[in-house]
Parts: C-alpha cells; sequence; structure tokens
C-alpha cells in the first residue's frame, strides 16, 4: 500500500501530433522516392554509391563507344534494343544489389511492423518498393541510350529525317528496356524477398536469373518447336529472343513471336503475383 502511495506520475511532455495528416498516398510515394534513392546509394555512405555507380559509368561508357562508332567510322556497334540484352547480365548484378538494399534489409526484426502501423497496406509497400526497383533499372538502361541518341543524332549527315528515324530506334529500345524493367525487376524482387539477409538475397537473384541459363542452352540441341521454344526456359534468353522477333525482325524467331510474348508477360505476372503472396504471409 506505501507503494502506491509513494508512486510518482513524471510529466515527460509527450503530446499528441496535431500537424496535417497526408494519408495512405503520401505515405506511398515517401516510400518509393526513398527506396529509389537507396538504389543508388543516396542518402548513405560512400560504401553504399561505389557498386551501383560502378555499373552506371559502365553503361554510359558503352554508350559512348557505340556514339564514337557512328561519329568516325559509320558504323554501330549495336542497336538501342541489343543495348539492353548485352548488358542484361550486368543489369541482374544491378538488381541484385538493389532488390537486397531495399527489400530484403526490410525483412529484419520489427522493420515492416513500423512500416505497417502506419496508413500503409501490405499492397501499397509492394507496390511502392516493385516500383522503386523497376524505376532504377529503367534510369539505369535509359539514361544510356538517350545519351546514345544525342550523339548519333548530332553525327548524322541527313538532317531531321535521320534525327525521325534515330527516334524511332530510341522508342524500340526504351520499350525493351521498359519490358527488361518489369521482368528483371519482378523477378528479382521476389527472388530477394525469400531472404532475410542482404548477402543471400543478392545470391538468390543472380541465381534465378543465371541457373536457367545452361538449361535453356541444353534445351535448344532439341529438334522442333522445343529447341525454338527453348529459350523460353530462362528470362534472360526468353528477353533476347523477344528483342530479336519484335526489333531486329528476325526471320527464325518471327514464326514463336507470340509464344515469347506471351512467355514474358507470364513471367512479369507470376512473379509480381508471387511477391504479393509473399508479403500476405510475411510475418511485420
Amino acid at each position: 500500500m506505501s507503494r502506491v502511495a509513494d508512486s510518482v506520475i513524471h510529466d515527460l511532455g509527450y503530446q499528441r501530433y496535431s500537424g496535417p495528416r497526408l494519408g495512405r498516398r503520401y505515405a506511398i510515394r515517401s516510400l518509393y522516392w526513398h527506396s529509389l534513392r537507396g538504389a543508388f546509394g543516396l542518402g548513405r555512405g560512400f560504401k553504399a554509391k561505389i557498386f551501383p555507380w560502378s555499373l552506371i559509368a559502365i553503361f554510359m561508357l558503352v554508350a559512348i563507344l557505340v556514339i564514337t562508332g557512328v561519329a568516325l567510322a559509320g558504323e554501330r556497334l549495336m542497336s538501342y534494343a541489343q543495348f539492353n540484352d548485352t548488358l542484361s547480365v550486368l543489369t541482374v548484378l544491378f538488381v541484385a544489389s538493389v532488390a537486397s538494399e531495399i527489400i530484403s534489409k526490410d525483412l529484419g526484426p520489427g522493420v515492416l511492423s513500423l512500416y505497417f502501423a502506419r496508413p500503409l497496406r501490405r499492397g501499397d509497400y509492394v507496390a511502392a518498393k516493385f516500383a522503386a526497383v523497376v524505376s532504377a533499372i529503367m534510369l539505369l538502361l535509359g539514361v544510356p541510350q538517350l545519351l546514345m541518341f544525342a550523339g548519333i543524332s548530332f553525327a548524322l549527315d541527313d538532317g531531321i529525317q535521320g534525327v525521325g528515324r534515330e527516334a524511332g530506334k530510341l522508342v524500340a529500345g526504351l520499350a525493351h528496356a521498359s519490358i527488361h524493367a518489369a521482368v528483371i525487376g519482378s523477378i528479382g524482387a521476389l527472388a530477394a524477398s525469400l531472404c532475410r539477409r542482404r548477402v543471400f538475397a543478392a545470391i538468390a537473384v543472380v541465381g534465378a536469373f543465371l541457373v536457367p541459363t545452361p538449361i535453356a542452352g541444353i534445351l535448344s540441341i532439341s529438334q522442333g518447336a522445343l529447341g525454338q521454344l527453348s529459350s523460353l526456359a530462362s528470362p534472360l534468353n526468353a528477353l533476347a529472343r523477344l528483342q530479336l522477333a519484335l526489333f531486329s525482325h528476325s526471320t527464325d524467331a518471327d514464326s514463336y513471336v507470340w509464344c515469347y510474348i506471351v512467355g514474358v508477360v507470364a513471367m512479369a505476372v507470376c512473379a509480381t503475383v508471387g511477391l504479393l503472396l509473399r508479403y500476405r504471409r510475411v510475418e511485420a
């Protein structure tokens, strides 16, 4: 009884928040922007910037080499669409770094519970993170292509008509880059969400793309439709075959173009649905 009588309530000065309630949309935008900045190491230490910006430097260097080839020798080393496929392995490494940073790290103890304590649903969280990964890939692939377009346009001799044709090629390249971003981003995000430790998440992302590649190579030896559709066993091979059919007009790939369109769309949709299901079951 004496303990109750001697107890004291201390006023620590805590007050209820009386400012504006910015709501769910603001939370989604803030999470998206924070995640996109984190993908490039912005707002973090110098070490966090080394890997993503080194890859960006490589992509920009390749774009400069393409411009130099057109300006000096009149020869194009690769098209805009081929740029995406040529550097696809580096894109996977970039996604492994990005997804492990902005997705896997949040699976640590108590982190998700802080997010979901706000007016933010699990689907909102997935949408913001997925959009950040896809946007990061689009910036990685799109900005060098815009540099290529600017440099090649200045090197052309046929004026406005040549620039117009070049713009059409750029649109095709950016369209293929968006397909790359959707497929690689969705699969990479799903793989990263399955691991709570960043190192294992990065390994899982790389494995999701590189392990199926030799399987597709073995299947390609087969005759008939199985050999023609073998690239569907590997996301990177499927994207390359789709590029050949849609943007390079390869007669070998044209006959199965719809199969590759359906296959690539199915990869992105299944990975996105899997990501949503993963966060419905993950403990907050």
